[in-house]
């Protein structure tokens, strides 16, 4: 069985019916019992922090609260996913084993470091739309680009 973490972006395109949504659940399958898909809480702030912003009415707030109810929900409560952010961050900073000489990445941000760590504690491969965790393909984790454009 396939398991994927989905990105904030990627719940965005479910919410607003957006093309890119629709290749990734054709090419994935993410909603459908044949995978396991989850979010990180921070994809679950994230997401309803952008609803409170825009200011989504009552009948698009209750769309994505059934959404995320059908979601399980990994939150960041181990030391494991802890370390994984900080060898994330290292790596990120260009002080990992794994870099090349001369390689940064310093384009992630906190939330997204947190994300790929649960991730890749979780062996799932990230669906996204930010080409900003693609540094990290088959270093700490598999990362599924999915262009919104």
């Amino acid at each position: 069985m396939n398991y994927y973490l989905l990105d904030t972006g990627i719940l965005l395109g479910y919410m607003r019916s957006a093309p890119y949504a629709k290749t990734a659940e054709e090419k994935f399958n993410l909603l459908s019992n044949e995978t396991i898909s989850v979010i990180s809480v921070i994809n679950y702030a994230e997401i309803y922090a952008l609803s409170e912003r825009n200011s989504w009415g009552n009948a698009k707030q209750e769309s994505l609260k059934k959404l995320l109810c059908s979601l399980p929900i990994i939150y960041i409560n181990s030391v494991s996913i802890a370390e994984k952010f900080i060898e994330i961050t290292l790596f990120c900073q260009g002080r990992h084993p794994k870099c090349p000489p001369g390689f940064t990445s310093k384009q992630l941000d906190d939330n997204d470091r947190w994300i790929a760590a649960t991730a890749s504690l979780l062996n799932a491969s990230l669906i996204t739309t930010d080409k900003d965790f693609l540094p990290l393909d088959n270093e700490f984790l598999k990362v599924e680009y999915i262009s919104p454009k």
